[in-house]
């Protein structure tokens, strides 16, 4: 990702080879193609695409990692319509949490519309299945999760600004 900062920096020859790689693995990575069997990894493969296509401005490249990342914010069979990633056939909305940070990251780093109404999607489904306790926490529904037993105001990481829940200690990250 800090590539396309410093590149003009580089020898036309260090770029050419620099980019060649890239290439050349995002290129391995598309022929795998998504599995459905891990909806965070599976999106952060798709940053990964974005950010080739990105760094080498290859056109070509640009719609094949566009059609990647499309067919797993579009297609049922990783993205179901009412805005959950399908995980190992079913529904887990608390871990899908990685892959909401991903479409996130996607959705405001590329132009893809398909992305951005998939984070909207995720969300809405989100906002409806948290619901407040008498003392202002949230919960919600879990029993139907496939791989977690959180409800979806838990992601399976959770990213509201801190992850060591006030125990003064510094994050290492």
């Amino acid at each position: 990702s800090a590539y396309p900062v410093f590149k003009e920096e580089l020898p036309p020859a260090v770029r050419q080879a620099y980019e060649a790689g890239l290439l050349g693995f995002a290129r391995k990575l598309l022929a795998m193609g998504p599995k459905g069997e891990g909806c965070d990894n599976e999106m952060s493969a798709a940053v990964g695409l974005w950010a080739v296509a990105h760094a080498t401005g290859d056109a070509a490249f640009t719609r094949e990692a566009e059609a990647y990342a499309r067919t797993l914010c579009t297609d049922p069979k990783y993205f179901h319509p009412a805005g959950y990633w399908t995980e190992r056939g079913g529904l887990d909305v608390g871990f899908g949490g990685m892959a909401n940070f991903w479409t996130v990251w996607l959705a405001l780093a590329s132009d893809w519309p398909f992305a951005k109404e998939a984070v909207d999607k995720a969300y809405r489904l989100r906002a409806h299945l948290s619901l407040p306790e008498p003392d202002g926490t949230l919960s919600g529904p879990s029993a139907f999760n496939n791989r977690l037993g959180s409800p979806a105001c838990e992601d399976q990481w959770d990213w509201d600004g801190s992850r060591l829940e006030d125990s003064g200690e510094e994050d290492e990250w």
